[in-house]
């Protein structure tokens, strides 16, 4: 016992004795004196991968919730229904609340153009970028999965928790909503005759 007690002493004084020498610069490590535990060491190296592994999950999260549908759910969402049916419930004033444009042109994820000064709807180009995003939202086909659709609703009625703009809908059955589920399940709008 005495010999393995006195080796890891030894051990433990060279590797203070390297760690703090400025030509060894491959291995950089600290004995944390504080811990409860003596033999706590934390190594930089280590400490330096799970950073990056920490960043690596954090990008590839990212970059999966931003990933567009694919081309064939994507193709199922209607940009004229969208246009001309859903849009508009984006600039709905509802009582008690603020409209949906109000917080969703800056600084929530889920993100409308801005208005152009003196306009009252979107021109085509912006509501094509409404719709991209819009379509990140949704899962094509299935409203009750689709995130546009269950954030704002009333969590008794199958929402989410929480949203801070406020329920706007109390029920799947409010015409508001009827309307996006109608799109989310590929609704077409109706041909100009």
């Amino acid at each position: 016992m005495v010999s393995t007690a006195s080796s890891r002493k030894r051990r433990l004084q060279r590797l203070e004795k390297t760690a703090w020498r400025p030509e060894v610069e491959s291995v950089k490590w600290t004995v944390v004196r504080t811990s409860p535990i003596p033999s706590v060491k934390i190594w930089s190296k280590g400490l330096q991968l799970s950073m990056r592994l920490m960043f690596l999950a954090i990008a590839a999260t990212t970059a999966f919730a931003q990933t567009p549908p694919a081309t064939g759910a994507a193709s199922s969402l209607d940009f004229q229904f969208f246009k001309t049916r859903v849009q508009p419930i984006f600039l709905a004033k509802r009582p008690g609340h603020a409209r949906c444009y109000v917080c969703h042109s800056i600084g929530t994820p889920f993100r409308l153009e801005r208005l152009s000064p003196g306009s009252t709807t979107w021109n085509d180009e912006q509501s094509h970028r409404n719709f991209e995003a819009a379509q990140r939202e949704v899962v094509p086909g299935d409203p009750k999965a689709s995130r546009l659709l269950t954030h704002p609703l009333a969590a008794d009625a199958g929402g989410d928790p929480f949203h801070g703009g406020g329920k706007h809908w109390e029920s799947q059955n409010d015409r508001e909503w009827q309307v996006m589920a109608e799109w989310v399940r590929g609704q077409r709008a109706a041909a100009s005759r």
